[in-house]
Parts: structure tokens; C-alpha cells; sequence
């Protein structure tokens, strides 16, 4: 409110008053400071100070800080004899106020109170009637110093390890020159500091400069300056600006990830240490150092461009200094991605500051998903490359994982794929390099840290475009990852290509023998076929080698009636299968559509076990259009896209599910997401879901929308699966046309009687003169005995 301290006073007019309160807009220290204000035509409110014992003593001054909204400003400082009244106000001094920070050399304000003021004086302060906004803080009323600070205090020179500085001698010049300090923390220094040589300099009588040496580049650096008037005589220290020290020019080879740099916002367009972020005036666009997984290549962060629709001229992220663009011996190489097809210029600058200097090299079209690009600099005299955000409308650029490194004579291979995968090995396959290296080496590993040059391959200098891995035997059901690179010479290899993951498959019990009883199968009858396998294994019975749903399950299966020779096929299998999640958008709360892609929302969960995720469900609704193509993605933990399971649209009344069948292995792990790939128009829940969702093999623990944590988005029904199954083997049931059965069985004219049931060691059979055979078999389906 419109206030002063305690024991201060104000003195308001009564007509066309202007403003005075305590503000907290950018004090000098602490949290407030005073405001005062009057337009052109309105009469300014006078501040009054606390009474002073000492006011006309003639021996102390009144020192504060100030500072004004525009320059040509003036405050006058003055007393009043009655605090009521602001015709007792008496000038004593009027400081002319040109400094609208509180940084500047001359924000400090010293005024001599004279022994002439009445006994009764109160020291007051008056602003102008300009339309000015006026400032100040920091006030002390303290005895006159017998030496005085030194003023208009400058930093010039400034390089990456040394800066110069000077200032005014005060109108009584120190006998014994003056002392510099400076340090790194912005603790000013006092009277108990110690001066040495990694933290100070001095200078003699009428010297009124210093040079600050052995700086550390890229560097924020406090500085003060203080008389020496007699040895035990000193001023209060004056700070110096605030100043930065030069970046150091980078050499080959560099890199930056951002992961070193705090996060920003839109509004700081925060950098790392010695780039620089340019926006054209007036556009609203933005960047800065991001770190929400979502769109980080790795993790924790990258660096976040962004255009406005209403954005015009450059947006650029600028490199340091450095020497590598001049002799055409080097590259940078960086990943990029855009989740609106955004178009990024990568370029070349001779000056930071100087947009104009930006010759762009090469133009790039961004998918939605992060992908590595490299641009050779040609030979000139750029100090500086950068990234152009030059999307035609709003568009957004993520860059991460910056290397500036030499033009390689031997490179990497490209579009590395895994297939033939069996439980131990698999095939792995490469795209050649341009220039043909010697050979290639391939480098396999369980575990996703990247190989280095001094890493030994797994495989050595392999001739052509593909390989086998599984020498040793690899272990089955478990993730691998493997790398590539070009072998040029025994002193010359690529890179290794970013990881490739894929998972062997599960080691299935096996079928240990089958029988077919009877042999033939007469006309008229079945027959019983059975099967042994390994210890523990579930047998499945087949109608073919394809079709996914068992006839039966068991030991034995008893064919229909045949009337033709016919094939079965058994397997053995282990492990189960199960679900976990909301069956349906009914299952929970408020139910609507939307089309967030997985760049944006998505499920979280955890694999706590290894398991295949088969299948889910999704809820078209009726503004998409049956056959409209889709897709659902699953990421890990990082937001690198494991797969993308593109499906069509079959239903759309937001009722009936679509099921899209993913048969994806899940390795062991925790914060997978997965969500819509091609984004359209699904049922979600805005309520209603209740995190975790559990179950033996995959636990769903919430989505990334912070404001919904009750939301559910799309995915539905997920059908897991560790089920291990053997291959098919074929059990062929023989039928003989010419091998008839009895009268009384294929007419039912008599009916044979069965004796005692249920029996122990003897069955009796009534009337087994017309009877071919006689099979015996258990409850579980096991045959027990056979008569012929």
C-alpha cells in the first residue's frame, strides 16, 4: 500500500497528489524498496526519514541507492521541520539522476547534512513532477568517512582471462592509492578481508586503473575498488560492474549435449556456457535448454526451438567461438527431430551478434522422430555455425548431441537391421558406405553402453553387407544390442552406428514322441492320437501348422470320425498367458475423444518381468473414417521409439474395440511408454483411473499429464504372453476305406454293456464277437491299454 517504514512520515498534498508506496519491483537488496512518481502536473509526495539525534551535528551524511525509470531525472534531498507540513521543505541537495539500474557506477548517492539544519530537522526526499518513476534503497545515515570511495568505476578490456578497470579519484584523492579485489561468489569483501595475490591488485598514489590477469574464461566475475588513505585508514568498498569473461575458442573435436546446463523456460532463453540464443526483434518465438523426456534423444536434456505463428527473421542457437570452419578438414554432426515438420538451417556466422553474416549450408526437413545429420564446413573464415529455426509457420526444432569432429576418411555404415532371430543368434544386416571401407566389425552386447574406438569387436573386419551373431551361443529371451562400424585400416575406423536392440527368442520344451491308435482308422471310426514331451510342458493339439487356437489340450486327442487320411499337428509349450488395464473406456470414468500423440501424452508402465505384449484395444470414434491409417508406438524410458505397429481403422462408434496386435518382447524395465504413433480421433478416460494396474509380468503406473493423474489415454485390454511354444510336428492319422466296423456299433442295433464301473484291475465287456479293438484310457486322456 501507500506506506513508508516505521518512524518515517509522508507528507501528501491534498490536490492532485502524486504516488508513493513501498514496492517490490527490482529493490537494490532484499525484497522492497521505496517508490515515488508524479506526472507533469501533479504534486509529488515527500518521503520524511526518522528523527536524528545528531541532524545538525555536521559530522554525518545520508547515503543511498537510487536509481530512475528514464535518465534526466533529479531528486532532491532536503529536511522538514514539521513532517505534517511540505512547506518546511528545504533543499539541501538536488541529485541529477541519469542511472536507470541500481548496478551503475553513480546508483550510490552521498549527501553532507550541514551543521546549519535546525536541531529539530527531520532529512526529507522529494521527487520530480517529470512523469518518472523513482527508486531507492539501501539508506544509512553514518558518520562522514575520513576516506572516501573512489566513483565512476568501469570495466574495459574484457578477454577470456583478463579485464581492465578504472575509476575517478573522489575529490580527496587517497595518499596511499588503492586496492582492487575481485572474486567468482559476489561476496562483497569488508574490512576483515584478506588480500592476496589469486584475489586482488593494487596501485600507488594518483593511479586510477588496474589490469586483472589469470582470469578463468567463460567466467562471471565480482569486482571492488577501495581508497587507501593511511594504513589504517580505508574506504568501504565500491563495486565495479558485474562482468563476464571471453569464451575460448573450441578446437576439434567438441561436444555438447545440454546436459550439463539447468533447464529453462520462454521466458529466460537460457544457453550453456559461451552459445548464444538470437531471436529477430518482435517475433515471439522462443528456446532454451529443455528436459522433459518426451522429446530428449539423451537424457536428461536438449535444446528446445520454437516458432510462432507470428515469428518473423532468424531464431537461432549460435555456437562459441571457434577455429574449426576455416580449413575444411571438419564437420558437425547432431540429432534433430520436430514434432510438426519443422525446417531447420544449419549455417555458418563471422559474427554472433550479426544475423546478417548467416550463410546457410544446408537445409533439413525434421520427422517426428530424432535422427542424426552431418554438415561438412567448407573452407573460409566463419568463427561461429548455427542452428535456424526456419519453419515456414509455428513449428518447433529439439536438437541434441552437438559433435563438431573431424571429416572422417572411413565411414560408418547405415540402416543396420536384425532379423533370422533365433533363441542363440540372429542375422545381422548393413547399408555399405559410399566409398567402400576394407571390412566391418560388429560389436554385440547385453548391455546398451556404446563401444568406444579401443573396444574389441565381437566380430572382426567381415567382408559384405551382413553377419551372424551367435558364436558363442547368445543366451535366449534376453535384449542384445549391437553396433556397426566401417574397418578403412588397421589405423583407421568409423564410428559405430548407433545401437540396434532386438531379443532372442524363449527355448521351448520339445515333443518327445507320438502314436496313432488305430492303424488304420477303419470307416466309421477315430482315432486317439498321443504325444510325450519335456518335463512340465503343456501339450497343444493342432488342426494345422498355422492356426492359433488349439483343437485341445493334453496328452491325447481322439480325431472326429474320419473319412479320409487326415494330418494333425502337436506342440509343447510353457509359461501363460494373461491381461492387465481397463477392459474398455466403460470400465472407468468420463469418456472423450482426442488425438494427443505420443510425442505429447501416453501411458507409463513397467515390465517387471520378461514378457511379449500381443495385443490391446483401441476406441475409434466417428470422426475418423473407416480404412483412415493409424499407428501404436512404444518408447522406452528416453523416448526412443522401440517399435511403431501401423493398423486401419475397421470400427468407429467409440464402442466397439479394435484390436491391434503388437507381439512385442518386453525386456525387464522401468518407465516404457506407449500411445498413438498416428495420431487420430480416440475414446480416452478423463477420470476414473486408478494407478497402479498390476499383474504377474507388467504393472501400468500412471500417464505423463501431470493435471490428470486420474486419466486413462487410448490403450486398452493389454493381452501379455509368456508362452514358450515348440514348433508344430505332424501326426498323421491313416484312414483305410476298405476296413468296415461292425454291424451292431455302426447301426447301434445292440448295445454293449461295460462292467463294474467305476472298476480296479478287471473291466468286463459283454458280447465282443463283432468288436476289432478295444483302447482303455485314463481321465486325463492317456492311453492305459489296447486289445486288437
Amino acid at each position: 500500500g501507500s506506506i513508508v517504514p516505521n518512524c518515517w512520515a509522508r507528507i501528501v498534498p491534498a490536490a492532485s497528489a502524486g504516488s508513493q508506496s513501498i514496492s517490490s519491483t527490482g529493490p537494490a537488496s532484499g525484497t522492497r524498496n521505496i517508490y515515488q512518481y508524479a506526472s507533469s502536473t501533479a504534486t509529488p509526495v515527500i518521503v520524511v526519514l526518522p528523527e536524528f539525534s545528531n541532524i545538525n551535528a555536521g559530522t554525518h551524511w545520508l547515503r543511498f541507492k537510487a536509481r530512475v525509470s528514464s535518465t534526466g531525472g533529479a531528486l532532491e534531498v532536503g529536511y522538514v521541520t514539521d513532517p505534517a507540513d511540505a512547506a518546511t521543505f528545504t533543499v539541501i541537495s538536488t541529485l541529477l539522476m541519469n542511472n536507470t539500474t541500481y548496478t551503475a557506477p553513480d546508483a550510490e548517492k552521498t549527501v553532507i547534512i550541514p551543521s546549519t539544519v535546525p536541531a529539530n530537522a527531520r532529512i526529507a526526499i522529494r521527487n520530480s513532477s517529470d512523469a518518472k518513476s523513482y527508486y531507492w534503497d539501501d539508506v544509512y545515515w553514518e558518520a562522514v568517512p575520513t576516506c572516501y570511495v573512489p566513483e565512476f568505476i568501469t570495466v574495459s578490456s574484457v578477454t577470456s582471462n583478463t579485464v581492465g578497470i578504472s575509476w575517478t579519484s573522489p575529490t580527496s584523492a587517497p595518499a596511499n592509492g588503492y586496492d582492487v579485489y575481485y572474486n567468482t561468489t559476489g561476496v562483497a569483501p569488508d574490512a576483515t578481508t584478506v588480500l592476496d595475490a589469486t584475489n586482488s591488485v593494487s596501485v600507488g598514489a594518483g593511479v586510477t586503473s588496474a589490469t586483472i590477469s589469470s582470469l578463468t574464461p567463460a567466467t562471471t566475475y565480482y569486482i571492488w575498488v577501495r581508497s587507501k588513505c593511511g594504513a589504517a585508514d580505508m574506504s568501504a568498498w565500491a563495486p565495479a560492474p558485474v562482468l563476464v569473461t571471453a569464451c575460448v575458442a573450441f578446437t576439434v573435436p567438441y561436444a555438447e549435449n545440454f546436459d550439463t546446463t539447468s533447464t529453462g523456460s520462454s521466458s529466460n532463453n537460457n544457453v550453456p556456457t559461451c552459445w548464444t540464443y538470437y531471436e529477430a526483434p518482435g517475433s515471439t518465438g522462443y528456446g532454451y535448454v529443455y528436459g522433459t523426456a518426451t522429446n530428449v534423444l539423451s537424457p536428461p536434456n536438449s535444446y528446445y526451438l520454437y516458432r510462432a505463428s507470428t515469428t518473423t527473421g532468424e531464431m537461432m542457437l549460435i555456437s562459441p567461438p571457434t577455429t574449426a570452419l576455416t580449413d575444411g578438414t571438419n564437420r558437425v554432426r547432431f540429432s534433430a527431430k520436430s514434432t510438426n515438420s519443422g525446417t531447420l538451417q544449419v549455417g555458418t556466422m563471422d559474427n554472433a551478434a550479426n544475423p546478417a553474416s548467416f550463410v546457410v549450408l544446408q537445409t533439413f526437413t525434421l520427422t517426428n522422430t530424432f535422427e542424426e545429420y552431418t554438415v561438412n564446413f567448407p573452407v573460409g573464415t566463419a568463427t561461429y555455425f548455427a542452428f535456424n529455426n526456419a519453419s515456414a509457420a509455428a513449428g518447433n526444432v529439439y536438437l541434441d548431441d552437438i559433435f563438431v569432429e573431424d571429416i572422417p576418411t572411413c565411414v560408418e555404415p547405415t540402416n543396420v537391421t536384425v532379423n533370422n532371430i533365433t533363441q542363440n543368434g540372429a542375422t545381422v544386416n548393413w547399408t555399405a558406405t559410399v566409398t567402400l571401407p576394407a571390412t566391418y566389425d560388429i560389436y554385440i552386447s547385453a548391455s546398451n553402453t556404446p563401444p568406444t574406438a579401443a573396444t574389441t569387436p565381437t566380430i572382426s573386419q567381415v567382408s559384405g553387407t551382413t553377419a551372424t551373431v551367435g558364436t558363442p551361443p547368445l543366451a535366449s529371451s534376453t535384449t542384445y544390442f549391437v553396433w556397426v562400424r566401417s574397418y578403412c585400416s588397421a589405423s583407421d575406423q568409423s564410428i559405430w552406428t548407433d545401437a540396434v536392440s532386438f531379443m532372442t527368442l524363449c527355448a521351448p520344451p520339445a515333443i518327445t514322441g507320438t502314436s496313432v491308435n488305430p492303424t488304420p482308422v477303419c470307416v466309421g471310426g477315430t482315432a486317439t492320437l498321443t504325444a510325450t514331451a519335456d518335463a512340465g510342458a503343456t501339450i497343444n493339439w493342432y488342426a494345422d501348422a498355422t492356426t492359433a487356437t488349439p483343437l485341445a489340450t493334453g496328452g491325447s486327442y481322439t480325431t472326429p470320425v474320419l473319412t479320409a487320411t487326415t494330418n494333425y499337428y502337436v506342440s509343447a509349450s510353457t509359461g501363460s498367458s494373461g491381461n492387465v488395464g481397463p477392459a474398455s473406456p466403460s470400465a472407468l470414468g468420463t469418456i472423450s475423444a482426442s488425438n494427443f500423440a505420443i510425442t505429447t501424452y501416453y501411458q507409463i508402465f513397467d515390465v517387471i518381468s520378461p514378457t511379449t505384449l500381443v495385443s490391446i484395444d483401441v476406441y475409434p470414434v466417428s470422426s475418423v473414417a473407416i480404412g483412415t491409417a493409424a499407428a501404436i508406438e512404444i518408447r522406452d524410458s528416453s523416448g526412443t521409439t522401440l517399435i511403431s505397429v501401423p493398423y486401419t481403422v475397421t470400427v468407429n462408434d467409440g464402442v466397439t474395440p479394435q484390436t491391434v496386435v503388437l507381439n512385442y518382447p518386453l525386456a525387464v524395465g522401468t518407465g516404457y511408454r506407449i500411445g498413438q504413433g498416428v495420431a487420430i480421433n480416440l475414446n480416452r478416460n478423463t477420470s476414473g483411473a486408478v494407478y497402479p494396474y498390476t499383474s504377474s509380468k507388467i504393472n501400468i503406473t500412471g500417464n505423463n499429464f501431470t493435471s490428470g493423474p486420474d486419466y486413462w489415454y487410448y490403450i486398452y485390454n493389454w493381452n501379455f504372453s509368456t508362452v514358450c511354444e515348440s514348433g508344430r510336428t505332424m501326426v498323421t492319422a491313416t484312414y483305410d476305406s476298405t476296413c468296415q466296423l461292425g454291424t451292431s456299433e455302426t447301426q447301434n442295433e445292440k448295445e454293449i454293456s461295460i462292467y463294474p464301473n467305476p472298476f480296479k484291475d478287471v473291466v468286463n465287456i459283454s458280447d465282443v464277437k463283432d468288436l476289432k479293438s478295444v483302447t482303455v484310457v485314463d481321465m486325463s486322456g492317456r492311453m492305459v491299454k489296447s486289445i486288437t
